[in-house]
């Protein structure tokens, strides 16, 4: 785990959490516990903001010796944000049956920490994990499918894509299945929610093929409303198109359009009449760095850059 200042890259910490002989790695973003927002139940025991992450040590990195069981000895770990201090680790001799973490969501009201993992060592195996991030305990769990999206938060809702297409909702606080929904093609990108002003819930996800899906919860259970392809607009397909979507979708607010990025490298509006979920970007753009301002290699080294800011020359 590397932490670097925002402003000009140079390298504030680094920890090494690997076990000897194994090839342990982080596939996912961390998650940012802020001490300012938290309960005066975190803030009595952390006087710092937490960072979290979660490991990905699977069979086809698989070490030796205590590295023997790929695919179910995943940990997290929670790290002091400033000084790179591991404050605990969930899962540190390896009793749960925990696989590759594939993602994560915080709910700093209720001090839970929800892990996605993958479910490659047995179709028994639990996927979906409620931590308590004071106890390092297990609330709740949940076999949830082969996930590798992180699971998304909305109003006690926990809502998660799997690798088999089946979309599912579950109650954040004590994990009861609310509903299912079958797609039949994979998910593979981060849902997105967009809640509209009449208060209807709508969650856009791209699937294996590069279409968006829109699917409404109207509280009891699911329904498909749009699937089209990004960059046109036209119905879904279930096979892969010329320009598929490369991101998840990118929204702003509840009036108008969002954007999905495609693998020919360009950010796409959706456009299509049935993508009446989609938000409206700002008419005017907010600046954007023409160059980066640093960067790192795996060399360890970093070359800072003070480049110039632009404004966009026309709109999205």
């Amino acid at each position: 785990m590397r932490v670097f200042d925002q402003a000009t890259g140079a390298p504030v910490w680094s920890e090494d959490v690997s076990r000897s002989g194994c090839a342990d790695t982080f596939l996912t973003a961390p998650v940012v516990h802020l001490r300012r927002h938290a309960t005066p139940a975190f803030q009595i025991d952390y006087d710092h903001d937490l960072v979290y992450a979660g490991t990905a040590h699977s069979s086809i990195t698989t070490g030796s010796g205590s590295c023997a069981n790929a695919n179910r000895d995943n940990r997290v770990f929670a790290f002091d944000a400033a000084t790179g201090n591991v404050e605990w680790r969930f899962n540190a001799t390896g009793v749960q049956d925990v696989d590759v973490v594939r993602g994560m969501a915080l709910d700093p009201s209720a001090d839970l920490l929800y892990v996605a993992t993958d479910r490659t060592d047995s179709p028994s195996q639990q996927s979906l994990w409620a931590l308590d991030v004071l106890t390092v305990q297990v609330v709740w769990s949940a076999n949830a499918g082969r996930l590798w999206t992180a699971p998304v938060l909305h109003k006690g809702r926990l809502y998660v894509a799997d690798l088999s297409g089946i979309f599912r909702a579950y109650d954040a606080t004590d994990g009861s299945a609310l509903w299912t929904l079958d797609t039949g093609i994979p998910f593979v990108l981060d849902p997105e929610i967009v809640e509209l002003g009449t208060g209807e819930v709508l969650i856009a996800v791209p699937d294996f093929f590069g279409n968006v899906r829109v699917i409404r919860d109207d509280g009891a259970g699911a329904t498909s409303l749009h699937w089209f392809q990004v960059p046109t607009g036209d119905p879904g397909v279930d096979s892969p198109g010329p320009d598929v979507a490369a991101t998840s979708p990118v929204v702003a607010d509840a009036t108008g359009r969002a954007l999905v990025g495609a693998d020919d490298g360009s950010l796409y509006p959706s456009t299509s009449s049935r993508a009446r979920w989609a938000l409206r970007l700002p008419q005017t753009p907010r600046p954007a760095p023409s160059s980066p301002r640093w960067s790192w290699n795996h060399r360890g080294s970093s070359r800072h850059r003070q480049a110039p800011w632009r404004r966009a020359t026309r709109a999205c």
